[in-house]
């Protein structure tokens, strides 16, 4: 049923980009020419092109190195009027070696005179915000991330931001195959002052074991756990300053008695200082995170540390070091460390 909605959200989003095509006077009788000024003033063509070289050394001790094609990303934007936007990533599976869709998604509105707008196709829903400046994604966002086929309705006005969500996730699939039977809703906040950026969030979703990590460990047919995630960021005077919680507030009940009972969760802070360098701009951050009750799933905690260079317009070059500490003996993990150093060039069109 997933892919029955990914492919009618692609269909759509494509056929809302040739829908204005049919309508633009600029394509009369000129030909070629009024098409491609159509294109330009109409499509966005953008993408991110990701490359790093890295040496880790697990908990077991093995230590391994490469250079890897971290991200390759192609983005098409259609603006077919003034109230729809089509938009379609389509981004390069280094383990699958093939092209895949990453998000396709359809929105109507908001304009400048009504700021309510609608969104539907295949995205990552927001719940979560997972601001952040690392190479290396915090445990929040590599266990709570939840991008499934979804429609979802929302508001954006004066710096105040809400959405309520649909979707239909993996969770409790075994006990029914209704369509969109998981939601949620966010409600935040992003300041427009020149001095200073402030911005807060807040979250829910019914069904937090429907993340991309969570559904692979958990039991799907064990029923819904809800979620909450609260965020604040602050940036002032070139310092960076971000925390964010994201947990179930209710247990993971498996199926089988013989597994535990869990209730997952996870934070972050980071904090940054911007700065130049002969003329180049620079930011080094620091974070951290924490995980509980996910043991095997991912480590106990996350140090990183990063130095971000802009080199040029849209090329960056990053150093990180990031060290992992595994869950102790007692949890069931090993109390080891694991050490990973990347250094990462990025080029975003």
């Amino acid at each position: 049923m997933k892919k029955v909605f990914l492919v009618a959200a692609v269909i759509l989003t494509i056929g809302l980009f040739f829908y204005d095509s049919l309508l633009a006077a600029e394509i009369e009788e000129d030909g070629s020419d009024g098409a491609l000024n159509w294109l330009r003033e109409h499509v966005t063509i953008g993408g991110t092109l990701e490359i790093e070289a890295w040496w880790t050394e697990d908990f077991e001790g093995v230590s391994d190195n490469g250079v890897d094609l971290a991200t390759s990303e192609l983005e098409i934007e259609a603006e077919v009027t003034g109230w729809a936007v089509g938009n379609v990533v389509i981004e390069w599976d280094t383990d699958e070696d093939q092209f895949r869709i990453d998000e396709a998604t359809a929105i109507l509105g908001p304009t400048e005179d009504f700021p309510v707008y609608s969104q539907f196709g295949f995205f990552e829903v927001p719940f979560g915000v997972y601001d952040g400046n690392t190479v290396t994604d915090p445990l929040t966002e590599e266990v709570f991330k939840i991008k499934e086929v979804a429609v979802m309705a929302g508001m954006d006005e004066a710096g105040f931001y809400t959405s309520v969500y649909f979707f239909n996730g993996d969770a409790n699939e075994g006990n029914g195959n209704n369509i969109f039977n998981q939601f949620g809703a966010n409600f935040g906040y992003r300041s427009k002052a020149e001095s200073y950026k402030l911005s807060w969030n807040i979250g829910f979703v019914n069904s937090l074991t429907s993340s991309e990590t969570l559904s692979e460990e958990y039991d799907m047919d064990a029923g819904y756990v809800g979620g909450l995630t609260a965020q604040l960021g602050l940036r002032v005077a070139g310092c960076v300053f971000l925390a964010e919680y994201v947990g179930a507030f209710e247990n993971y009940q498996p199926l089988d008695e013989e597994e535990e009972s869990a209730k997952p969760n996870s934070y972050h802070l980071e904090a940054g200082y911007n700065l130049e360098l002969f003329e180049f701009p620079l930011l080094l951050s620091v974070a951290y995170s924490q995980s509980s009750d996910l043991v095997d799933i991912v480590p106990r905690s996350r140090l990183s540390t990063v130095l971000w260079i802009g080199l040029m317009d849209e090329v960056n070059l990053n150093f990180e070091y990031t060290q992992d500490r595994d869950y102790g003996r007692s949890s069931g993990g090993s109390g080891r460390t694991a050490d990973l150093y990347t250094i990462q060039v990025s080029y975003e069109f």
